[in-house]
């Protein structure tokens, strides 16, 4: 029997023709204003290590300290294109871009099947046009580091386990497929981990009393045999397991915390309840598209109290049967993400939270769904359609509005700087900086990539030597000991390394000069290391 055609899939199709286009252009943006928008440091730390291994320097920034901070799978794709086209400089981070945000718009394609097997085809559609109009879907992918890649092998591992856990009986191939999604997930960031146990407690509940360990072996097995070979180089190569900029990164956010408080206090539940807050609006709220929070929180009450009037008044549930259930270990890994950097990290960056705008999307599905078949199940299919229609509308257009605002403001527009000052670096333009003389900056991939010399990495996300010299408090020795002679970074952030130096790192630092950024970032400042 020949298999119907799926007109929700053609619409989401068509829409995908737009969605790229929008997508296309802003990744071939002017690349002063991508740099001030969009495109992180962070995205440069890639860029240069993957020139670096194809120059025979292996996985270093700096061309000298070997470094795991980066998630391989991302560097795998970064390799070609800089190898077929790394002679110029700029070329191919335009072409990383228009990658990354092509992935990002064919996984709408794998969000509309997983939410269509989960609820049905009308959800799926109002999830993949969330997922295509949300402006933090395109803005968080032009970062250029891995957060699209992720959430492709997210959305495709939660497919396949969708359609793993509603099988029977089970083929091998299709638990050995598993596996290897789960892998490549893994490789494509490692916080992935806490998605990986929420799938293996899943299964684990699903199988018990079905063989769940010998149906889960081929599962693990393969999902290993794929991550392996990168913990073993990562160990050999740099001595630890998980990526140094992680173990630096949470060090630094919680000794700033402890040096005027202790964990045993009362102000570390203030401090941590007032992260809690600050980002449940930064990056929860704000990531569903919606320009004003107030609004948002209207839509979402007036939504709650129509589904709960349904289900006093029809008895209707307000979620299809099992949808939850199904979904639970996707949404409770994406929650498990969030918390972890929100709770305990410390620390948060746009890219940590894609796969949250994916969560969002099935969330907001299964609220349309809740409406659709409690409140419309009984009108015409012509009023169905309208429905679907101004529903989809209301969120494109809301997601339009924070788009043209998101473009305009962008996540760092201090990072201008950061590339006058590269430029400074590379033409030799400050007479006290000779070419010969090492510079540090602990945000330097922008520096890094354009400076035209060796530009040491500082807050330790691609330098496992600043970790130990900061537990020391012995910061200014390590520059010393690394021979840096300049610092160029924010002047916020210069001052604020004392805490984990010597009593002399303040009068040590002479002031050489000075790139205005906006008031609110702090200017970036050269200075000398005596």
């Amino acid at each position: 029997m020949k298999k119907r055609t799926d007109p929700y899939l053609i619409v989401l199709l068509l829409a995908m023709i737009p969605a790229l286009w929008v997508r296309v252009r802003l990744a071939t943006a002017p690349f002063q204003k991508l740099v001030a928008t969009f495109l992180s440091d962070d995205a440069f730390y890639y860029f240069g290590i993957a020139r670096n291994i194809l120059a025979g320097n292996g996985a270093s920034f700096d061309g000298v300290i070997p470094t795991n901070g980066f998630h391989p799978l991302y560097m795998l794709v970064l390799l070609p294109i800089f190898g077929a086209l790394g002679g110029d400089p700029i070329v191919p981070i335009y072409v990383a871009l228009i990658l990354l945000s092509a992935t990002n718009a064919v996984t709408a394609v794998l969000v509309y099947l997983f939410v269509r097997e989960l609820i049905d085809r009308r959800a799926a559609l109002v999830a993949a046009v969330f997922w295509l109009s949300n402006p933090y879907s395109a803005a968080i992918t032009l970062t250029g580091v891995e957060a699209a890649l992720v959430c492709l092998f997210l959305s495709a591992a939660a497919l396949s386990h969708l359609r793993l856990t509603r099988s029977d009986p089970i083929k091998t191939s299709a638990l050995i497929r598993h596996g290897l999604l789960l892998g490549l997930l893994f490789l494509s960031r490692t916080d992935s981990v806490f998605i990986l146990a929420a799938v293996i407690i899943d299964l684990l509940i699903l199988w018990r009393g079905k063989g769940a360990l010998r149906r889960l072996l081929p599962v693990l097995g393969t999902a290993l045999a794929a991550t392996l070979p990168w913990l073993i180089w990562s160990l050999v190569r740099t001595g630890s397991l998980v990526q140094i900029s992680g173990k630096t990164l949470m060090f630094r956010s919680h000794t700033q915390f402890l040096e005027s408080h202790s964990y045993a206090s009362t102000d570390l539940l203030r401090h941590v309840g007032g992260l809690a807050i600050r980002n449940l609006d930064a990056f929860l709220l704000r990531l569903c598209g919606f320009q004003n929070t107030q609004v948002l929180l209207l839509v979402v009450g007036v939504c709650i109290g129509v589904l709960l009037a349904i289900r006093a008044t029809l008895g209707n549930r307000i979620f299809p049967e099992g949808a939850l259930r199904r979904s639970a270990f996707l949404l409770l890994g994406v929650a498990a993400i969030w918390l972890f950097y929100v709770l305990v990290f410390w620390q948060v960056k746009p890219w940590y939270f894609l796969s949250t705008v994916l969560a969002l999307a099935v969330l907001w599905a299964l609220i349309f769904h809740g409406l659709d078949t409690g409140y419309l199940a009984r009108k015409r299919p012509a009023i169905r359609v309208i429905a679907l229609a101004v529903w989809i509308a209301f969120f494109a257009a809301c997601h339009w509005e924070r788009g043209v605002a998101l473009w305009k403001g962008g996540f760092h527009p201090w990072q201008s700087a950061y590339l006058d000052a590269a430029f400074v670096l590379r033409g030799n333009k400050l007479p006290r900086i000779q070419q010969g003389d090492l510079v540090g900056a602990f945000n330097a991939g922008i520096l890094g990539y354009f400076g035209n010399r060796r530009i040491v990495n500082l807050d330790g996300v691609v330098n496992d030597r600043v970790l130990p010299a900061m537990r020391q408090k012995r910061f200014l020795g390590y520059l010393h000991d690394e021979g840096v002679r300049y610092l160029v970074d924010h002047e916020g952030l210069i001052d604020e390394y004392a805490i984990w130096s010597e009593e002399s790192y303040g009068e040590s630092l002479r002031f050489v000069a000075r790139f205005p950024t906006a008031p609110f970032a702090g200017d970036v400042t050269v200075v000398e290391v005596r």
